[in-house]
């Protein structure tokens, strides 16, 4: 029987060797597609049309990809949020879907934290002055003692809570299912999506993508914060509507915004590369050695239950739904 042809392309295989040895371990065939910046992306599509099993990071796998893929069993997202795979065709096509939750959840954290106190501070504004050779003071804000709102209460946004208990906050925050006991424990007061909006100081967004999030942080709710306001965003670029976000800061209706992800990456708005209160970021939040080793080791282990569970390419492509995995 002939080993599996995998597929990689998540850019984060390109920081570390266990995810290659851990494959290579399996015995698979494995097709190296990490793509190198500056180069044009590699052709799915092609890519794919004999693989028996992908490992993908923000590439877009739709229907039509899909449709040349005739051996493919699982692909597996290197990360949390499977929005960039169109879950109807893998159903339709046989293929499982796999993500690997909770893997970089303390890298994010930690991130989303850090571009708090880099706003609120006005970090990046001060590095940038002392490396023009000026010696300015930048008159920020306190993130010990503010209120923060946290959208999204899944494994990121409980991290972002734990790791402000030191900061003395007011903690406020919204999802659809909430661990009430643990809310209580950390000292997070449940709220309405509208009610945080109007109270934080700093707005951190923690939500998958979805047909009801798209947009969610858009004029009306950008309007009702309070001038002295940050939104962070390490989720997903389509949650803020970035006109009227730019209209916000130009305005300074809201203090600033730091943003890791955007709608369209890399980023392609050119008018936010030139504003002083706006921290930008490359999609890095997951991007530390432990989140990394974690993620694409749960990635590999996807892709080894798919082969323990199914035929080689030489079988059926049929669909399945096993526990981790979205069929």
């Amino acid at each position: 029987m002939s080993a599996w042809k995998v597929v990689v392309t998540a850019r984060s295989f390109s920081e570390t060797a266990v995810g290659w040895k851990a494959l290579e371990a399996m015995g698979a065939t494995v097709v190296r597609a990490v793509p190198v910046a500056g180069a044009p992306a590699p052709e799915l599509g092609q890519l794919l049309s004999d693989a028996d099993a992908a490992i993908v990071g923000t590439e877009r796998i739709d229907a039509s990809i899909l449709a040349r893929a005739d051996h493919l069993k699982i692909v597996v997202k290197a990360g949390a949020g499977v929005d960039n795979i169109d879950l109807l065709a893998a159903r339709d096509a046989g293929v499982a879907v796999g993500s690997v939750p909770g893997a970089n959840a303390g890298a994010v954290a930690d991130y989303a934290v850090g571009l708090m106190l880099a706003a609120a501070r006005r970090v990046c504004e001060v590095d940038r002055a002392v490396r023009r050779g000026e010696w300015s003071r930048f008159l920020g804000v306190d993130l010990f003692g503010a209120t923060v709102g946290v959208l999204g209460l899944g494994n990121v946004g409980r991290g972002v809570c734990e790791r402000l208990k030191g900061f003395s906050p007011t903690l406020i925050g919204n999802d659809v299912v909430v661990d009430k006991e643990w809310a209580r424990q950390v000292g997070l007061e449940l709220s309405s999506i509208d009610q945080i909006v109007e109270r934080s100081d700093f707005l951190s967004l923690h939500l998958p993508l979805t047909d009801e999030t798209r947009g969610l942080i858009g004029r009306d709710a950008i309007s009702r914060m309070k001038p002295t306001a940050v939104v962070v965003n390490t989720a997903r670029g389509g949650l803020v509507d970035l006109d009227a976000l730019y209209d916000a800061l130009v305005e300074r209706r809201i203090a600033g915004a730091a943003l890791d992800v955007f709608p369209l990456e890399p980023l392609q708005d050119d008018r936010f590369r030139s504003m002083e209160n706006v921290v930008l970021s490359s999609h890095n939040a997951s991007y530390s050695n432990d989140g990394i080793d974690r993620t694409v080791l749960g990635a590999v282990q996807q892709v080894e239950a798919a082969f323990r569970s199914r035929p080689s390419s030489q079988g059926e492509n049929g669909s399945a739904h096993r526990p981790g995995l979205l069929g």
